[in-house]
């Protein structure tokens, strides 16, 4: 199988990664490729390809005929102060055009999508569109993977990082109340629930699109007790101001999420939230 990956070098690319040092023929669109041969290196990938965005028609040429599982992880959050039009154009607009591209050669298309409400943000918003776009593409399988909150160790960008940050030096930290339930997914987890969704649909020739939710119920909690065993574990003497921030508008307090799929094949995440908190501090 040739597989075709955005959003490599990302936290969740670059973890997927290390399941493909075996693959045959991978073929990575990337914004900085003197970033992604270095990533590949460390991880001992030999057999892959490098082509920027604007390099499609290149890699089209080299595709032929042969067909594709298209694994898309690329995304803008809108956290640096982007316009709406650049997060529309990284979250709707690029991929789209990608598929446009390569429409012919796709076996599969996998969409990492988000469990957030549409309204709660632009990200939000423009994830939602892509998906309502490309559900409604005929010919087109596509493979819908949704997570809640994911957190693993040097996810240097994230909420949980920062946190970790600020209980390490002891600092007040302004939070919300942390009564909301979230469904906590260790990165080891879900690498081995969309490794195991790839491995699947690739073998057993699924002909219709498919959505796979990752989680456990056993993972549910509320982010207060989630916060508070980092302090703890971080021996930290920080206090924390739950309830001094006000919550987001539309936010769930409790995200939908249907197991079956991800259950029938066998799955069921291996860390519990307090050994995946150990393995993110240590």
């Amino acid at each position: 199988m040739h597989f075709v990956i955005t959003g490599s070098t990302g936290y969740l690319g670059t973890n997927l990664l290390k399941k493909f040092q075996k693959a045959d023929y991978l073929y990575l669109i990337v914004r900085n490729k003197k970033k992604a041969h270095t990533l590949l290196e460390g991880l001992n990938i030999k057999n892959f390809n490098l082509y920027y965005f604007n390099e499609l028609t290149i890699l089209k040429k080299k595709l032929k005929k042969n067909k594709i599982f298209f694994i898309h992880l690329a995304t803008n959050y809108g956290r640096n102060s982007e316009s709406f039009f650049e997060i529309l154009k990284a979250n709707t607009i690029t991929p789209m055009r990608l598929i446009f591209y390569f429409k012919k050669n796709i076996s599969f298309f996998l969409n990492i999508d988000t469990t957030l409400n549409p309204l709660i943000n632009r990200y939000s918003f423009t994830k939602f569109l892509f998906k309502k776009i490309i559900s409604l593409s005929p010919g087109l399988k596509t493979v819908n993977v949704r997570f809640d909150f994911m957190y693993g160790p040097e996810n240097y960008s994230s909420f949980i990082f920062k946190f970790i940050k600020d209980c390490m030096r002891n600092d007040e930290i302004y939070l919300t109340d942390g009564s909301q339930i979230r469904n906590f997914i260790f990165i080891d987890d879900l690498i081995s629930a969309i490794f195991l969704i790839i491995n699947y649909v690739s073998s057993n020739k699924v002909n219709k699109n498919i959505s796979f939710d990752i989680g456990s119920d056993k993972c549910k909690l509320k982010l207060k007790t989630f916060l508070n065993e980092v302090k703890n574990q971080a021996k930290s003497m920080s206090i924390l101001k739950f309830g001094y921030l006000p919550r987001r508008k539309f936010e769930a307090d409790n995200p939908k999420l249907n197991f079956k799929n991800i259950n029938l094949l066998g799955w069921h995440p291996k860390y519990h939230f307090k050994l995946g908190i150990k393995k993110v501090i240590n």
